[in-house]
């Protein structure tokens, strides 16, 4: 642990002669000042400096490489400048508190373009060995649209039993061609408090590691390998723009006093000497950071539930159709890529010559090349496009304020005032709360966009914060209902603001979470009034948790703790029942597709023709991923058609967060 004195800032004070010159770590928390680790009491959740990135420029990863400190640089940011090595070198550590005001003061502020993020990126596939392994797949993807990674390995290894593993089915002759395939990307446009993946399904398909060119073992993957490589990816955007820097380490068990029988005396050395805290970073410690601390009854947890600390941002995003024929341009060109790909597995496995074994090879160069100059019209289109209503509020809220603060001292700012106070009248009624039907709207134009039927052009996060919650609290709280204000975990969603084909959305969603632990013991101990009062309330009592902190996605704590139809009870509740004496049941959102009956437009009016050169727009409806042609050019028209995909009970963990290495006695875990 480093010292309390920055002694670089007191000598640089000194030599310049400015005395206000302030520390960086000084931040504040519950209306005073401290610095990282004031905070740092015994059962208190601590959290450690890990890998950190220079700050971020921009929206998107750009083409550039990893733009991590260099040696000589990340020793400004350690303790004692990495005075030591291994176990010995001392480690920076800082409070809940204190991570929470950096978040509120320095990194809230932070704006992340998902539309921005592409996962073919240098960056991307340096920060995440998943993305490079399958890079070819995902030629002009970004976050928000990513070809169907699993459908892709299937129809590479071409066999019946791959092609029936993702969805395919002979009895299928209204597409036959694609059948099985789905749309993968980021769901940005939904009720649940979680910004999670679009497909549901996370069967795991294994394929064989003879059918496939570069492949020497089985693989199995998720069907929803797509959504998991989006989630990997906004995660390695998380860490290039600081959000990550700092990661939970463990539990305070107890710090080391200083062997001075003076309090005066033990707090000078305290400062200008390091502190040695025992932290409990794996197996049972006890902890009151979810109990007394937040003084919620709504977190009170039993054994064997999980405590997070979850990253919740706000969700902005435009729905329109612009760009949509660069869109379809790009679609064809990643269909070209795969059209490739299977030709040069075709020529391999038939052990053909030299001469066309190269062309195939050379074939597939062409089509990645011709995918990246479709790929960067495509942004070039979405950068120009609308912003989403809820930025384009904040940026006029800003140039208000900024016009109120340039107003000379001693003149009239009554019309610059009045330019605010309308401001932020227009930004607060985005929030306004949905009414139960515009909440369906909610939902239904939600399966319009998982299905292809509408287009999202531009999505960012921003006022990134922290939030403490519980599996019991995700479970039992985050499914929508309507004047439930506790519902969908205190966070707020707004309503539709436009058209049915150009409107935006705004909604606070969680990014993802750090699992810090199971819970062991829900009374481990009882706070007291002096040596008179015992308190009784579930949350006065500590908590023992065995810890075993791991990062989890939106995407997971979805498919884990989300009630899909609202039907979850918590303990000690009655079920409800309507007049007729039914069990109320809500809508259910946990679906993969829709049958084309059902979708807009019904069975009688087909949207789109099979072929790619058939593929029309009447004016209304976008071609859909999942019944595009990718083995030939020409086939029949016909209608198209999409079964329900049944969701698993097994879903596919996303990969937990990683950094370097390091031991602590009593345990070790990644830093």
């Amino acid at each position: 642990m480093h010292s309390r004195e920055n002694v670089q800032a007191a000598a640089l004070e000194t030599r310049n002669g400015n005395r206000t010159l302030r520390d960086k770590r000084l931040l504040v928390v519950n209306g005073a000042p401290q610095l990282e680790y004031d905070g740092l009491h015994q059962g208190e959740l601590a959290w450690i400096l890990g890998r950190r990135f220079k700050s971020g420029v921009g929206g998107g990863q750009g083409t550039d490489g990893i733009t991590e400190f260099t040696e000589m640089e990340r020793f400004a940011h350690q303790a004692f400048a990495g005075l030591g090595s291994g176990v010995d070198r001392m480690q920076r550590l800082a409070s809940t508190g204190w991570v929470q005001s950096l978040f509120e003061e320095r990194l809230g502020s932070t704006k992340i373009q998902l539309h921005d993020i592409r996962l073919d990126s240098p960056y991307a596939k340096a920060m995440d060995s998943g993305i490079l392994q399958f890079s070819k797949y995902l030629v002009g993807a970004n976050v928000i649209r990513c070809p169907d990674v699993a459908w892709w390995r299937a129809q590479l290894e071409g066999t019946a039993k791959a092609l029936a593993d993702v969805g395919y089915s002979d009895n299928d002759l209204l597409n036959k061609e694609n059948g099985g395939r789905r749309a993968q990307g980021i769901n940005l446009m939904d009720t649940s408090p979680f910004l999670r993946g679009v497909q549901v399904d996370g069967k795991v398909v294994r394929f064989d590691e003879h059918n496939v060119l570069g492949s020497t073992v089985a693989e199995d993957l998720a069907r929803n390998q797509g959504d998991l490589l989006c989630m990997a990816a906004l995660e390695t955007e998380l860490r290039r723009r600081n959000i990550m820097d700092w990661t939970p380490d463990g539990i305070v068990l107890s710090k080391l006093e200083s062997p001075t029988d003076s309090p005066m005396t033990s707090t000078e050395i305290d400062a200008r000497q390091a502190q040695l805290f025992n932290i409990g970073i794996q197996g049972p410690s006890i902890t009151k950071s979810w109990t007394s601390d937040v003084r919620n009854s709504r977190l009170e947890v039993q054994p064997m539930d999980k405590v997070f600390v979850v990253v919740v941002a706000t969700l902005s995003f435009r729905v329109n159709r612009d760009g949509n024929d660069i869109y379809q341009n790009l679609r064809d060109a990643q269909h070209a890529v795969l059209k490739a790909l299977v030709e040069e597995r075709t020529a391999i496995k038939n052990w053909q010559s030299q001469a066309k074994i190269g062309a195939a090879k050379q074939k597939v160069k062409d089509a990645i090349a011709a995918a990246e100059v479709e790929a960067g019209k495509l942004q070039g289109a979405i950068e120009t496009s609308e912003e989403p209503l809820y930025d384009q509020l904040t940026k006029a809220v800003a140039d208000a304020k900024a016009g109120l603060d340039a107003v000379p001292v001693g003149t009239s700012n009554q019309v610059e005032k009045q330019k605010l106070a309308d401001a932020e009248t227009k930004l607060a009624e985005v929030w306004n709360r949905p009414t139960a039907s515009e909440i369906n709207k909610i939902r239904e134009h939600s399966q319009f966009l998982r299905n292809n039927d509408l287009y999202a052009s531009k999505a960012n996060l921003t006022n990134f914060r922290l939030m403490r919650t519980t599996s019991s609290h995700m479970a039992n709280y985050s499914f929508y209902k309507f004047g439930d204000e506790h519902s969908r975990l205190n966070l707020r969603i707004g309503r539709m603001v436009g058209t049915s084909t150009n409107f935006s959305c705004v909604q606070d969603v969680i990014v993802g979470g750090w699992c810090i632990g199971t819970v062991v013991d829900s009374a481990a101990s009882r706070s007291t009034i002096g040596f008179q009062t015992v308190k009784s309330h579930p949350t006065s009592m500590a908590i023992n948790v065995n810890v075993n902190v791991q990062w989890w996605s939106g995407d997971k704590l979805y498919k884990h703790y989300y009630d899909a139809s609202g039907l979850i009870e918590m303990r000690g509740s009655k079920r409800e029942y309507d007049k007729a004496g039914n069990r109320k049941v809500n809508l259910n959102e946990d679906e993969d597709a829709m049958p084309s009956s059902a979708r807009r437009g019904g069975a009688d009016k087909p949207r789109v023709a099979l072929t790619l050169e058939g593929d029309t727009d009447d004016g209304f409806f976008i071609p859909p991923m999942e019944e595009r042609n990718v083995r030939a050019r020409t086939a029949p028209a016909a209608a198209s058609g999409s079964g329900r995909a049944a969701a698993s009970a097994f879903p596919v963990p996303a990969s937990d967060a990683s950094g370097a290495a390091r031991s602590r006695s009593g345990g070790s875990r990644r830093a």
